[in-house]
């Protein structure tokens, strides 16, 4: 009788978010799971497109588990909704309040966090381990509350918050301040935005400022000292104008396509016990960014 093959590992992944069918992640994943030899699918799952919202979010994750996906990222606006439908979190994730990854298991979906993991190694690799304060942050949402934890977990001791929704901060500040006692915690409002840049050792944009559909500069790059860092979440336009007069004038720059690349290896590792060339997946983000930007 021939010898029955036992089949190779293979992984289907998807994207649970609104807008995502021209999303980059799908290549990003792709390219690099075939240079690393894996079988592996990533494919968007649209709720919006479909006439979906958080309201199918069970029955969505239910018939998942039923059709073999292994994992998921979860994105805007979902990563906060798709919390009362898992079995379980990490401890990350409870602190933040939100998950982007989803794995199987025993009975539903475990969720935890890359945001966090993602920014954090990103602003690693360009300022170093450890980040001194005092540190400025614009933006209280969803993104700012996963850079804030990055930031303090690297050491900033002083963060100071603004949103222009003032009790947005101040709420991120409170959820913050019991785990790092030992940082100074604030929300500042516009006001108090230019005297907290002028005598910053970072700042961190967490605000949409700086997108295609949001052009524009969301702090005065000239108020900054010069040896201060800047960090941008913003990914499309891969070079925002603050990026681009940040690094003009000598600042050391986390551009937004840093964080989403770490934060795809941080996926894949999870997903499917993969070490991804992260330099690798740099250069082909940036080869997607720039297509999209031509077409």
């Amino acid at each position: 009788m021939p010898t029955r093959l036992r089949p190779e590992p293979s992984y289907l992944i998807g994207l649970i978010g609104d807008g995502v069918v021209g999303s980059l992640s799908p290549a990003l994943h792709e390219r690099e799971a075939a240079r690393l030899g894996l079988r592996y699918v990533y494919k968007p799952v649209d709720l919006a497109a479909s006439g979906l919202s958080a309201a199918d979010l069970p029955t969505l994750l239910t018939q998942a588990l039923a059709l073999g996906f292994d994992g998921f990222n979860v994105t805007y606006p979902y990563k906060q909704a798709i919390l009362p439908h898992l079995e379980a979190i990490d401890e990350q994730s409870r602190r933040i309040g939100a998950v982007n990854v989803l794995i199987r298991g025993s009975a539903g979906w475990i969720g935890c966090n890359t945001d966090v993991t993602g920014f954090r190694s990103a602003l690693a690799r360009t300022v170093g381990d450890g980040v001194a304060g005092p540190v400025v942050q614009l933006g209280a949402g969803g993104a700012g509350s996963a850079t804030a934890h990055a930031v303090l977990d690297l050491g900033a001791d002083r963060l100071l918050v603004c949103d222009t929704d003032a009790a947005q901060a101040t709420a991120l500040v409170g959820r913050l301040a019991p785990y790092f006692p030992g940082a100074e915690l604030r929300a500042i409002d516009g006001a108090q935005l230019r005297d907290a840049v002028t005598t910053a050792y970072g700042v961190v944009n967490a605000t949409p400022v700086g997108m295609d559909h949001s052009p524009g500069l969301p702090f005065d790059v000239t108020e900054l000292p010069s040896g201060a860092w800047v960090a941008d979440v913003v990914y499309r336009p891969a070079e925002t104008a603050l990026v681009r007069l940040a690094r003009a004038r000598g600042h050391r720059v986390v551009d937004g396509g840093q964080m989403v690349v770490e934060q795809a290896a941080d996926g894949m590792r999870i997903f499917a016990d993969a070490s991804p060339d992260r330099d690798r997946m740099r250069d082909h983000f940036l080869q997607l960014t720039a297509a999209t930007r031509t077409q």
